[in-house]
């Protein structure tokens, strides 16, 4: 299979120069000297057309190559995208990586740090993104400790939407919220 190395540019087509006018049975006085000239342009336009089918036929091997090359490396492109879905998919819905709240929270905003208790026994991390969310009111942002035994955990809220004091929660791995700045996505629990 061709690599990256085998690649080869394509070539820029020559022009081929335009004939002069041709001979016609309108103008028999000119038609035998047009005739010659025409005769001779086609003559020199082989090597020239010959030329343009080799740079037509180079560029179609370029674009071949190019295209032995790309297709392979969009499947393994495809393959682990198709992989890391499966493995994110996997985590989100692991019955370690949710969990229910039944403690009564209104919904925060940035910099707050609701305190809450969930099932013990969670594979939860504190630095880790989560999602706490009732219905259409959710609170984004990072995990700041969860203690396994007891089930009390503690978040950082990044960000949120909605407003409500409610007590049926679904806490969840996620990722940044949109709206968090690069400097935040590092996030480490007590640094």
């Amino acid at each position: 299979m061709p690599g990256l190395s085998d690649l080869i540019a394509p070539v820029a087509p020559t022009a081929l120069p335009a004939f002069s006018t041709p001979p016609s049975l309108t103008n028999p006085v000119n038609f035998a000297e047009r005739a010659d000239a025409h005769v001779a342009e086609v003559v020199a336009q082989v090597p020239l057309q010959n030329a343009a089918n080799a740079n037509v036929h180079h560029n179609a091997q370029a674009a071949y190559l190019a295209a032995q090359v790309a297709v392979p490396a969009a499947e393994v492109t495809l393959a682990a995208r198709d992989q890391a879905l499966a493995h994110a998919l996997t985590a989100i819905n692991a019955p370690g990586t949710s969990a229910t709240s039944t403690t009564l929270l209104t919904i925060e905003g940035e910099g707050s740090e609701p305190g809450f208790e969930i099932e013990t026994g969670k594979d939860f991390v504190a630095g880790s993104y989560v999602t706490l969310a009732h219905a259409d009111n959710v609170m984004h942002g990072v995990l700041l400790a969860y203690d396994k035994p007891s089930g009390a955990a503690q978040m950082l809220v990044l960000s949120s939407r909605g407003a409500g004091t409610y007590s049926s929660w679904t806490l969840a791995l996620s990722g940044p919220p949109d709206n968090t700045p690069r400097k935040r996505l590092f996030y480490f629990a007590g640094a």
